[in-house]
């Protein structure tokens, strides 16, 4: 069973359009309630941040669990294992999904560019090259505004 720390990780993660100056100090679920109740209990106060979606969305939630658990086995960036393409093709997949102003906001780009980047380093056995990493650590640099940052970690890998 899913924790609660674990879908509030998800929701950080993939929801672009939480205002947490404009939360609620209270919820009234008699006047308070967008949502139908889920089965899998995911919680009025979490949906509560996602103005967003709608109730068909929550299942993209339980794909972007697996995907950090994923990115968890895959710490080690000298030793990615294959999961890194089970996780690029679930993020591939939540990206159809979602609605544009989520797919474009910064949390969801560093999400998505994460799947990507161990892939291709799983592809690759972990040779930094190709057009799709130059690309990827291009748009990361710039997510971060380290363009004129000199070093890792602070920037990422510059491929030539």
């Amino acid at each position: 069973m899913k924790t609660k720390i674990e879908h509030s990780i998800i929701l950080l993660l993939v929801i672009s359009s939480i205002v947490f100056t404009q939360s609620p100090k209270t919820i009234d679920l008699s006047k308070d309630w967008h949502f139908a109740p889920d089965k899998k209990n995911i919680g009025m106060v979490q949906k509560w941040y996602s103005t967003d979606f709608d109730d068909s969305h929550w299942g993209i939630t339980d794909d972007m669990l697996e995907v950090v658990r994923i990115y968890e086995q895959n710490h080690n960036r000298k030793n990615i294992q294959k999961s890194a393409i089970r996780a690029y093709d679930l993020v591939l997949r939540a990206d159809t999904e979602l609605p544009d102003k989520v797919r474009s906001s910064w949390r969801w780009r560093i999400f998505y560019l994460r799947a990507l980047i161990d892939k291709e380093l799983y592809e690759r056995k972990g040779v930094l090259e190709g057009e799709s990493l130059k690309a990827a650590f291009s748009e990361l640099t710039k997510l971060y505004h380290a363009e004129n940052s000199h070093t890792m970690p602070i920037r990422p890998p510059v491929i030539k």
